[in-house]
């Protein structure tokens, strides 16, 4: 058993922690911009509010709640269906997040390629409802999982010796979390990646044809440098969990492969929206130019 004693351990909490707090930072003022009454509500800013409630929940519950006091103490201190719940919402929440992105692809492509049709297609209500249909779809999963885990004693867990979470039991246990969502995952990575393409030969034949560049386009352009790079982290989770993961069996390997990239995914994702965040950005400015102000009050009294 291994404890905050190890210095794996004992380094592992420490990050947990630390990166958990910047995680909730960075998410949570997604979410306080966006439930600002003067926030523009739009379809985008709507998907960024639903993701970083999705990291926000996976941070505090999963890794702070769930995986942190097994870290410290080196056993499970919640009930195992509890923990089965937790863990099983979370890894729905990681799909449901990746679902966003192929939205957001989505929301770029039609913008640049059918203007005419995006308030119609993409607008808020729209993004919405889409939205509310596949979480159904993923609660009921959630629900069917819950269900087999209980009937055939399976445990979905935090391990302190693998240092990442494990699935125990029989066959039946083993696919509630196998081929099946790494296919979903991997679709919906593909969908992503085709119609970024897509969106990159536009805004490429844009700069090519010399068309001067709208207010409209210019923030099309922004939104779409930002969706790539979340996209990215995607690309660098799917890589370390199904490939490089296979490198080496050492706890270290297992929790950087599994726990820790997981964990960054959730709170960069957070700190990718607020930098792109207009919001973010007028505060930074309003900042600097206060502090300069400042500054200049300062020399020309002394």
């Amino acid at each position: 058993m291994y404890d905050y004693k190890d210095p794996l351990s004992f380094s592992a909490a420490i990050f947990l922690i630390l990166n958990g707090i910047f995680g909730i930072y960075t998410n949570g003022s997604i979410f306080l911009a966006f439930v600002d009454k003067k926030t523009e509500k739009t379809s985008f800013k709507l998907i960024c509010f639903l993701r970083a409630l999705g990291n926000i929940y996976v941070i505090v519950i999963i890794f702070w709640i769930t995986f942190l006091p097994v870290v410290i103490f080196g056993e499970n201190v919640l009930n195992y269906k509890l923990e089965n719940i937790f863990i099983s919402t979370g890894i729905n929440l990681y799909l449901v997040n990746n679902y966003l992105s192929l939205i957001v692809a989505l929301n770029r492509f039609i913008a640049l390629y059918f203007p005419l049709y995006f308030s119609k297609l993409c607008g808020f209500k729209m993004t919405f409802f889409i939205y509310m249909v596949y979480v159904a779809f993923r609660v009921s999963k959630i629900i069917n999982e819950v269900f087999i885990t209980i009937k055939h004693n399976c445990t979905i867990s935090f391990n302190s010796t693998l240092m990442s979470w494990e699935n125990n039991g029989d066959k039946i246990c083993k696919d509630l979390i196998g081929d099946s969502q790494i296919m979903v995952f991997g679709l919906t990575l593909l969908g992503v990646m085709l119609l970024n393409t897509f969106t990159i030969i536009k805004i490429y034949r844009f700069h090519k044809s010399k068309i001067t560049k709208t207010i409209q386009l210019k923030k099309n352009i922004k939104l779409f440098m930002q969706t790539c790079i979340q996209d990215s982290l995607l690309l660098i989770d799917a890589i370390f969990t199904f490939e490089l993961s296979q490198l080496s069996d050492s706890r270290l390997w297992s929790f950087i492969s599994f726990t820790l990239v997981w964990m960054l995914i959730h709170s960069f994702d957070g700190f990718i929206m607020m930098m792109f965040d207009d919001r973010s950005r007028v505060k930074k400015r309003n900042s600097l130019q206060n502090a300069t102000i400042s500054v200049r009050v300062l020399n020309t009294v002394t």
